[in-house]
């Protein structure tokens, strides 16, 4: 595409700033679905994902605070994170894993608890950010109906390793 298409394909500075956010958060969610792939527990592939963006937050901080205030998670997109938390909700109550009675709720929790971790990340920089997603996640898979032992064996279970 020519510069001059680019710049008449968005109406101003926004709608490229939007684009570029999305991008980043479509390519964002491509790196954790990659790190978690042959993943099959959906309750597995949540806390994995929590904790591998707690890592990314830590190598690409400037990015995180971009997305982060960009609407991280924004629970309706239909790309970056959003689709693929609906996906480990859906799968994991279909496969009774979840008991959580109104999954929009449940998915309302999770877009909001990402960028509440970053934000604190970003005042207390001093934080443990594995410790924080490992709790973070723990939690988050209790709320959804696992077990206190099985969310927290779930969250401290080793990530699988970087392609």
């Amino acid at each position: 595409m020519g510069l001059g298409s680019f710049y008449n394909h968005f109406t101003g500075k926004p709608d490229r700033f939007d684009a570029a956010v999305a991008d980043a958060l479509e390519e964002y969610a491509q790196a954790v679905d990659e790190r978690l792939h042959g993943v099959d527990d959906p309750a597995e592939r949540l806390a994995g994902g929590v904790r591998i963006s707690a890592r990314m937050a830590e190598s690409y901080p400037e990015i995180m605070q971009i997305l982060c205030h960009s609407q991280l998670g924004r629970i309706c997109a239909g790309d970056g994170l959003a689709p693929r938390a609906k996906r480990d909700v859906e799968e994991g109550m279909a496969a009774g894993r979840f008991t959580v009675v109104d999954p929009v709720i449940a998915l309302t929790v999770l877009n909001g608890s990402l960028p509440a971790l970053l934000e604190l990340w970003s005042n207390q920089p001093e934080a443990d950010s594995d410790q924080a997603a490992r709790t973070m996640a723990e939690m988050i898979l209790h709320m959804l109906g696992l077990s206190p032992d099985e969310a927290r064996a779930l969250a401290r279970r080793p990530l699988p390793a970087a392609a």
